[in-house]
């Protein structure tokens, strides 16, 4: 009885019929059997075996890279999400990184929506009061003070603490203006569109929270400040 595959394979290129072979667990028993005989009359058969060698390699060698870079991202991603959840218990160096991470974005933010009004004060320098000054101050002093916390270094921790600190007080003077607004001229409340007290009450609690959190023993030791040294410094 005739092979019904010997005469299809003798069209197929030695590397196909090399192929055949290696995965002949894919094949019909005389579909191997005819790749087998047709490959005895060739003379590349080695040459095709080599390059089919290496290709399979560099398949293999490309699947395991691309494994590598899968699991890469999954490692980080799984990273990222252990830092955002927040039912997960963070160590002190991880509650710091998602602080940095937090106020870079707040400060990216804020950056972005007033630029028009930066670039405005900017072209009006000459001509301008001390107050400018103390405005642009925050777009340098704050990026600063984060680097120094992303770095765990002591000074980010005073730097930080003290800006917290005079958020607070300009909290609180502006909750107090604020306060006295109904007795100001109600014009004046249309020419200018003030916040309300509840926004001014809201950034209290959270800057707050902050001094709270940076205060902690934990976090403290982690920036190595001495409580004696916080009492005298804060």
């Amino acid at each position: 009885m005739s092979n019904p595959f010997a005469d299809k394979y003798k069209t197929l290129p030695t590397a196909k019929l090399i192929e055949i072979i290696e995965n002949s667990h894919n094949y019909q028993a005389l579909a191997v059997d005819a790749a087998k005989q047709e490959l005895t009359g060739r003379t590349d058969v080695e040459i095709a075996q080599q390059k089919f060698k290496e290709t399979t390699s560099q398949t293999q060698q490309q699947e395991e890279l691309n494994q590598k870079k899968r699991q890469l991202i999954q490692d980080k991603a799984s990273t990222i999400f252990e830092y955002a959840d927040p039912f997960t218990n963070k160590t002190p160096e991880k509650s710091i990184v998602i602080l940095c991470i937090v106020l870079s974005i707040l400060f990216l933010y804020k950056a972005v929506t007033s630029i028009s009004f930066l670039i405005l004060m900017f072209s009006d320098i000459p001509e301008a009061d001390y107050s400018t000054y103390w405005f642009f101050i925050e777009f340098f002093y704050l990026p600063v003070s984060i680097y120094f916390l992303w770095r765990k270094h002591k000074i980010g921790w005073y730097m930080f603490l003290i800006w917290l600190i005079y958020q607070i007080i300009i909290d609180i003077t502006y909750l107090y203006i604020t306060s006295q607004l109904p007795d100001v001229d109600s014009s004046f409340s249309q020419i200018i569109e003030l916040p309300s007290a509840s926004s001014y009450i809201f950034k209290l609690l959270i800057h707050l929270a902050f001094v709270y959190f940076m205060v902690k023993p934990s976090i403290r030791n982690l920036f190595q400040i001495e409580k004696r040294e916080t009492t005298e410094n804060v």
